[in-house]
């Protein structure tokens, strides 16, 4: 009996021990050289050599991933003009926001990403981030001031702000940090809206046509940019797309009658582009996602107002 239990027990710290090499193999194996890097990336930031930091800096996001680190990977690649440094800035940002612990931390993230979408003319896909980068840091002065920036921006729409979100925006979706370590996708939360409704489509923007209480009616501060709306998706660069429109609403009422009225609020939409331009006729689907995607959080009319939308996808 006494051996039987010695090779169980035997069997049992094997396979402990095999359980811990894998997890230790599986896990990032030099944090301590990934900060000598991080303290020689600070030293070249300092003598002006952003070239020679961004190398550091991604010596040590590949040695020890950390909020950090990539949180300056990404500050320090904005500061090019050279778009496939942005494009890796963004990169940047989703992770750093995917391994943020603090709602601070995590508001820089969403800040600095919002304010090089911004920077690039694309306010519609900078918004959602900012709100939310404000919803976590409330007395932030300089998330503040962009995030008034980008909503004038949004209040008075540009063609050319509209085919930038559509056609060419650096824009990703934000990811999580599973409890695993493990980075996913994210599917849920007010910065991630956009992208959830979207079913694995392209581009996202959010157009700023509102809708009055309970009705399919566009509201008047909002209604004249839909021939704004019209004009762009006939633009070249959308001739072979075709389009998701995709409606909102509030959180008063039964859910049920909501997810219906926001499809109604999307195929009225439709029904004015396609009048406005024919040759939009049948590239259009309309799809109404009830009150399950809220931008604005709250009960106050303002909230409300906006949360009455439509959202435009490029399949």
């Amino acid at each position: 009996m006494f051996r039987v239990l010695s090779i169980a027990a035997a069997l049992v710290l094997t396979l402990a021990v095999s359980r811990q090499t894998i997890a230790q193999e599986s896990e990032p194996t030099d944090c301590a050289q990934a900060e000598r890097y991080h303290s020689l990336a600070q030293e070249q930031v300092d003598a002006n050599d952003d070239g020679q930091a961004v190398l550091l800096l991604e010596q040590a996001t590949a040695a020890c991933p950390k909020y950090e680190y990539f949180q300056e990977l990404g500050e320090l690649r904005t500061r090019t003009v050279n778009q496939f440094d942005r494009q890796l800035a963004v990169d940047a940002f989703v992770r750093s926001h995917a391994l943020a612990s603090t709602d601070r931390q995590r508001a820089r993230a969403l800040w600095k990403y919002a304010a090089l979408l911004n920077q690039e003319g694309d306010p519609q896909n900078a918004d959602p981030l900012i709100r939310e980068a404000r919803r976590l840091d409330a007395g932030n002065e300089q998330i503040a001031d962009l995030a008034a920036e980008i909503q004038e921006k949004i209040e008075n729409p540009t063609r050319e702000f509209i085919v930038r979100g559509l056609a060419s925006s650096l824009y990703q979706p934000l990811q999580t940090q599973a409890a695993s370590g493990e980075v996913a996708s994210a599917d849920s939360g007010p910065a991630t809206a956009v992208a959830s409704s979207a079913d694995g489509a392209g581009a996202s923007i959010r157009i700023p046509i509102n809708f009055e209480f309970n009705s399919t009616a566009p509201d008047s501060a909002t209604s004249r940019n839909i021939e704004m709306l019209a004009s762009s998706l006939s633009e070249p660069d959308f001739q072979d797309r075709d389009f998701i429109f995709v409606g909102h609403a509030d959180v008063r009422g039964d859910a049920q009658y909501n997810k219906l009225l926001s499809r109604r609020r999307a195929y009225a939409v439709y029904e004015i582009v396609v009048g406005i331009e024919p040759g939009l006729e049948g590239r259009i689907s309309v799809k109404g996602m009830g009150e399950s995607e809220p931008i604005e959080p709250g009960n106050t009319e303002e909230a409300h107002r906006a949360n009455r939308r439509l959202q435009v996808i490029v399949k």
